[in-house]
């Protein structure tokens, strides 16, 4: 299997199907498995590339503090190992923090963005319910099994079946994320927010959010779209924050559409 050294971290990662390339970047605390159901749709179309961050999966798991922008080279390492100059990328959650951050260090290696289930940034998620983030510190202390079950009520929709959350919770534990891999993402990301130089991205980008989600409720999803110049901005009904599984096949179908419009 691939690895690649990036900031004195070994990075796993994994390149499907053949076309112009395209990008994922996992949230938090979720090795690039999480994609079973997204990736192997546009592998039939794209050259897809995942890979774990530092912190989850197969990757390194580093004992000092993570900084944001390392997280964020990690990506740009992982295209360079895959021969890469330029993707289109696609970040969930805090993967779409990531997302954000190389897009705005690194413009010329982003052809577009699809950007789903995230926001501007935590220190500016003003609309956060407390007992969420509460319910969330207290999962990041849980073994990986159980964390994921303690947050399945603010990860899914009511409508979602339970099989398909058990499904994601099956491949979830194949590689399991530590605490302290978890609690190294979350520290990492809480600082971040770069609302102000949004307003000069010149990148194609789609924003994507699950109308029920309460991780992070939609309004952090359109103050987002309307930050980044002629964003698109797609809300889906009986969706929470993973929305890629709570409506898979309509959030498959908008993000395949996206990117071959930028293709």
């Amino acid at each position: 299997m691939p690895y690649v050294q990036s900031n004195g971290t070994r990075l796993w990662w994994e390149s499907t199907g053949s076309g112009s390339p395209v990008l994922l970047i996992n949230g938090l605390g979720s090795a690039s498995t999480a994609w079973h159901r997204l990736r192997p749709r546009l592998a039939a179309h794209f050259r897809v590339i995942t890979f774990d961050n530092r912190g989850a999966g197969r990757s390194d798991i580093p004992t000092e503090p993570y900084a944001f922008a390392d997280m964020a080279k990690d990506a740009v390492s992982v295209l360079d190992a895959a021969g890469i100059d330029a993707a289109q990328v696609i970040g969930l959650s805090m993967g779409g923090l990531i997302a954000q951050e190389v897009a705005l260090s690194q413009p010329d290696r982003v052809r577009s963005l699809v950007l789903a289930s995230t926001h501007v940034g935590l220190p500016l998620l003003g609309e956060a319910d407390p007992s969420v983030a509460r319910q969330l510190e207290q999962a990041s202390l849980l073994p990986a099994g159980e964390r994921a079950k303690a947050l399945v009520s603010i990860q899914y929709a009511r409508e979602t079946a339970e099989a398909d959350i058990l499904r994601d919770q099956e491949v979830a534990s194949e590689f399991p994320t530590t605490p302290a891999g978890f609690q190294g993402q979350l520290e990492a990301a809480a600082p971040w927010a770069r609302p102000d130089d949004l307003a000069n991205l010149a990148i194609p980008t789609l924003v994507m959010h699950g109308i029920d989600d309460r991780m992070v409720a939609i309004a952090a999803g359109r103050r987002l779209a309307a930050a980044i110049p002629d964003a698109g901005f797609l809300a889906f009904e009986r969706s929470g924050h993973q929305i890629f599984t709570d409506r898979e096949e309509d959030a498959a179908a908008a993000v395949l559409e996206f990117l071959q419009s930028h293709e």
